[in-house]
């Protein structure tokens, strides 16, 4: 039993309730205290419910300033039912009388570190009756169970009113949801607490997340190093296509060239020969011409 209550999970919340702003009444205070919403969660530590001293309000900042401590350590086997911080605000009259001024709720944050919130505070309005003698005689219309508040179907269909707001501000330590959702045997509890190992991941998981990412960011590199090599080859390949296909072609031209070259002497020599063959033919018909004259003297 000790074994497994250090490893449920804790949330601690330390901080304070700093003030209300927006009533239109000069003297307030506040009754505040933390609620879980289900039997999952147990109360370890501090203070779940308190309340603070009446303050004015100062008419610079028209704030009446509480900086009242909250401090509070609860033990969870999931996180359904996160604890909700709920808020009742008094006003005192002119004439010394206590009156409601308005309930509000939030929940508490899910994220560790620090954390601001506003909490809309509003009342019933009643009957217009009601109302008039509220104003002039005092009493306000009053829920006979305030939690009604923090639930939305029992609160559905009222009439209400906002009257101010509440000034919040914590700060959220959880441990042992990681360790948790690791060593729990229980298929519900891992269930509920897989959730909470999401939002709150133990450091051996960031460590293996960052190391994954970090595999996978240097095995991109190496990607597109070996791709660029690639290109790069492929390139030079067909550079050096390129350089052969030129070479082969400059000696097909030469060729070509040596060809016709060939061609004008064997043409030259035909025409220098047949134009030996003429002259010789001239000289022997000449020569038979003149033999024959001769005869015929």
């Amino acid at each position: 039993n000790k074994t497994k209550a250090r490893l449920m999970p804790e949330v601690h919340v330390i901080g304070q309730l700093q003030g209300a702003t927006g009533f239109a009444e000069d003297c307030v205070f506040a009754k505040w205290r933390v609620v879980p919403g289900s039997d999952r969660w147990r109360y370890l530590d501090g203070e779940d419910a308190g309340r603070t001293f009446m303050a004015t309000r100062d008419l610079k900042e028209h704030m009446a300033v509480w900086n009242r401590r909250v401090h509070v350590s609860f033990e969870s086997t999931g996180i359904h039912g996160w604890p909700k911080f709920f808020v009742e605000v008094y006003f005192q009259d002119e004439h010394g009388r206590i009156d409601l001024c308005g309930y509000g709720f939030c929940f508490l944050p899910t994220s560790p570190g620090l954390h601001n919130r506003t909490i809309a505070v509003f009342r019933p309005r009643g009957t217009t009756t009601e109302a008039l003698a509220a104003r002039f005689l005092g009493g306000y219309p009053q829920y006979e169970k305030p939690d009604v508040v923090m639930n939305p179907q029992s609160r559905f269909g009222h009439r209400t009113e906002s009257t101010g707001w509440v000034h919040l501000q914590v700060s959220v330590v959880v441990r042992g949801f990681g360790q948790h959702v690791e060593l729990s045997s229980d298929p519900t509890i891992a269930q509920v607490s897989a959730h909470a190992n999401v939002m709150f991941p133990a450091p051996e998981q960031k460590k293996k997340k960052k190391k994954a990412e970090h595999q996978a960011a240097e095995d991109e590199q190496q990607e597109k190093s070996v791709k660029k090599t690639k290109n790069k080859e492929e390139d030079e390949d067909e550079a050096e296509a390129r350089g052969d296909d030129d070479s082969s072609g400059g000696e097909s031209e030469q060729k070509s060239r040596a060809g016709d070259g060939d061609a004008d002497d064997n043409e030259n020599d035909s025409s220098s020969v047949s134009s030996a063959r003429g002259s010789g033919d001239d000289e022997s018909s000449d020569k038979k011409t003149d033999a024959k004259q001769e005869d015929d003297d």
